[in-house]
């Protein structure tokens, strides 16, 4: 019976060995997908150079920028063709795209055609649009530095509150603004925030050092990825279990519980 215990015991280690390798595989997985976010958004940094200029020029939001450069519905003047179909000529492709009678067409934005902005460039743009609106729950434009640190994580990039006001302010202070003197009292809008985004290679090594060694030990772990996360979590225990398991039976033996 005492044999059957430990082997039991063993086993229910050794499951917890294989959980704690699959989280960190579907850890890896999903932070994989986000940092390939983040570098879609670093390789459209020209464009979103080009709009984040012409935002501030025309004193404008980059979101009416993006609605501006969006695909519009086919005009009334594009005449139809024999047999209810219409034709409109796709400049990227070079041939001709056909629709039904009664159905509706879209097409490349004037603007964006006088620019030669594509679609395809705003794709990582739009999804950082969609972030920003997720974490600004009040509709005032402006993310706290609360939630900013919770967006940079969908971007696989993890600091602490104190680092994440520190980033932004830098930034902000880079770009000719002023910031307060409290620096967690600090907001960002949206341009400001994509912008960032893309530079956030720049700003890899601004973090603070504490003194106050539980403070310290909180910003490294939220410096930590989810994988490492839980990879650290598991060196932490799993020693401890196999240690305490080795001391139950011990003691059962000298006990003579079995």
């Amino acid at each position: 019976m005492w044999l059957g215990d430990y082997l039991q015991a063993s086993m229910f280690l050794c499951i917890l060995a294989a959980l704690h390798f699959a989280v960190v595989q579907l850890c890896l997985l999903v932070e994989g997908g986000r940092k390939s976010k983040i570098a879609g958004l670093i390789k459209a940094k020209p464009i979103m150079e080009r709009l984040y200029k012409q935002s501030r020029r025309e004193g404008v939001t980059l979101k009416t920028l993006l609605s501006r450069y969006s695909a519009v519905p086919v005009g009334d003047g594009d005449r139809p063709r024999a047999g209810g179909e219409t034709v409109v000529q796709v400049e990227s492709v070079g041939a001709p795209s056909r629709a039904g009678k009664g159905n509706k067409l879209m097409k490349s934005a004037p603007a964006a055609v006088a620019q030669d902005i594509k679609e395809a460039d705003l794709t990582f743009i739009l999804y950082a649009a969609k972030i920003f609106s997720m974490f600004d729950k009040d509709e005032s434009g402006l993310l706290s530095v609360a939630e900013v640190r919770k967006a940079l994580r969908l971007f696989n990039v993890y600091m602490c509150g104190y680092d994440a006001a520190a980033v932004m302010c830098m930034f902000l202070r880079d770009e000719g603004n002023s910031t307060p003197v409290n620096e967690m009292d600090v907001s960002m809008r949206f341009s400001d925030f994509t912008f960032m985004l893309m530079r956030m290679p720049d700003y890899a090594l601004a973090r603070r050092s504490f003194r106050n060694p539980f403070m310290r030990l909180n910003a490294k772990w939220h410096e930590l990825s989810p994988s490492v996360a839980a990879d650290v979590i598991a060196r932490w225990m799993f020693p401890e279990l196999v240690a305490g398991m080795m001391f139950v039976f011990e003691l059962a033996s000298r006990l003579h519980w079995y």
